[in-house]
């Protein structure tokens, strides 16, 4: 998303940008975030930077935080326990399955290879 304002923002002057950045309430996220970022590569050092944006530097701490704020539900949790429950419960569990048809085929080609006293001629 913030790629596509970098591409519209990309031929706006300092003063464009500058507006943006420091009225952010007008913008949203996105848009503060490619001026700022755009503001910054215009200009030629940090200090000429914060002159412009009047000590405001833009984190991508702050779209961090408003994105771990949203909880989630306690179905969701719920549903993520379970899955990991039987993630972890399958994998022995088909093994346990897998080696018991593989025991019972092998007893089953062994009787009919070797039969037993009873059936030998002698």
């Amino acid at each position: 998303m913030k790629d596509k304002y970098l591409k519209n923002f990309k031929d706006k002057t300092k003063a464009e940008l500058t507006h943006i950045v420091t009225n952010p309430k007008e913008y949203n996220q996105y848009a503060a975030a490619a001026a700022h970022e755009l503001l910054r590569k215009k200009t030629a050092t940090f200090s000429e930077y914060q002159a412009l944006t009047n000590g405001n530097t833009f984190s991508s701490e702050t779209t961090r935080s408003n994105k771990s704020s949203v909880d989630k539900s306690f179905l969701e949790v719920f549903l993520t326990i379970l899955k990991w429950i039987g993630i972890i419960l399958f994998f022995p569990l088909s093994l346990v399955v897998v080696g018991y048809y593989k025991n019972k085929k092998a007893k089953k080609e062994y009787y009919a290879n070797n039969r037993p006293h009873s059936e030998r001629n002698t």
